[in-house]
């Protein structure tokens, strides 16, 4: 079954107005999504390949003060984070002033553990400054050959880097699922993420990896933006899937019963994101036509499975006159 919509009607209830007669409405240019993966292993031959790089290009020496191409220097991380607290009034006027991002920023050097504990708290610009710390570190370290004797240790700095912001990449994940699960809406922390996101990319916007043949731990980009998206698709096709449903033996009407359930809920979502969600991301995340998009193909695809399964000709008649009549609508 294949089903094209281009709106989803809410009717939340007001003091003032009748369900019926209130609307929201949220449209959507449906777009398909770049799905990004990559492969995290072989971490031991990308390493050797590296020293085997920077040593055919030891005697090219840097002047002093310049940045790699692959780097971005830790005190200008700082600059730019502290830049961003000073300035949260343009940062919140751009999403609406919902929420300030009171979360203290410290660029110093800490253990793997320790970050992995402002991770675990959800303080991830705190996080961030110090992986970022320990990135420059190790590669300014490899430039300087340091590891020409002892490569097992630039393997495993290299791998607690990329454990670290995996660890980062699954907190953005939690954040946009727990966004519709969680009642009680956290601002702040969807700000922070937004944050979080625009200093990664300003991080490393300079990174070529055509420029480290063999290394896809340092230095590169982290793709947090497709994450989320990705994390939306995922969040979207959760909701769905929780929409309550009968057993036919349990109750006769329970396809009737569970789209009635699933119309419900995807009203209170979308509802949800118009109102809340979307005032704490800036308007280049288009975020109302991003979840709407993302229903729409977890709606799709549940729908598909529903109709490929023995229904009678009545349960037949109710799920397609659901689509054209309520869905559609």
């Amino acid at each position: 079954m294949e089903l094209d919509t281009r709106s989803v009607t809410s009717e939340p209830s007001s003091p003032f107005k009748s369900p019926g007669e209130e609307k929201m409405e949220v449209t959507s240019e449906l777009s398909s999504s770049d799905w990004q993966s990559r492969d995290s292993g072989f971490f031991e031959r990308g390493i050797k390949t590296m020293l085997s790089i920077r040593k055919s290009r030891r005697s090219l020496k840097k002047e002093k003060g310049k940045e790699d191409s692959g780097t971005w220097n830790a005190k200008r991380l700082l600059q730019t984070l502290r830049s961003y607290e000073e300035n949260k009034p343009t940062i919140c006027n751009s999403m609406e002033k919902v929420g300030e991002i009171c979360e203290p920023i410290e660029a110093k050097p800490l253990s793997v553990m320790e970050i992995n504990e402002l991770i675990q708290k959800r303080q991830l610009l705190q996080a961030f400054a110090s992986i970022k710390l320990m990135e420059d570190e190790t590669i300014s370290e490899w430039d300087s050959e340091k590891y020409r004797d002892n490569p097992q240790e630039l393997v495993r700095k290299s791998k607690d880097v990329d454990l670290l912001y995996n660890s980062i990449t699954n907190a953005i994940k939690s954040i946009v699922e727990e966004t519709l699960e969680d009642p009680n809406l956290q601002h702040t922390m969807l700000t922070s993420m937004v944050t979080l996101i625009a200093l990664e990319e300003a991080a490393h916007s300079s990174t070529d990896s055509a420029a480290r043949p063999g290394s896809d731990l340092l230095g590169r980009p982290r793709k947090w933006r497709e994450q989320w998206r990705e994390a939306v698709n995922e969040s979207a096709r959760k909701r769905v899937l929780k929409a309550p449903m009968a057993s036919r033996e349990e109750e006769t009407s329970w396809l009737h019963l569970h789209l009635h359930f699933l119309q419900e809920h995807l009203k209170e979502d979308l509802l949800k994101i118009k109102s809340s969600v979307k005032k704490c991301y800036p308007e280049e995340y288009q975020v109302c036509d991003t979840y709407v998009g993302a229903f729409h193909n977890a709606i799709a695809s549940h729908l598909q499975e529903l109709s490929q399964g023995p229904l009678d000709f009545h349960e037949l008649y109710t799920l397609l006159n659901w689509v054209a009549n309520t869905y559609h609508r």
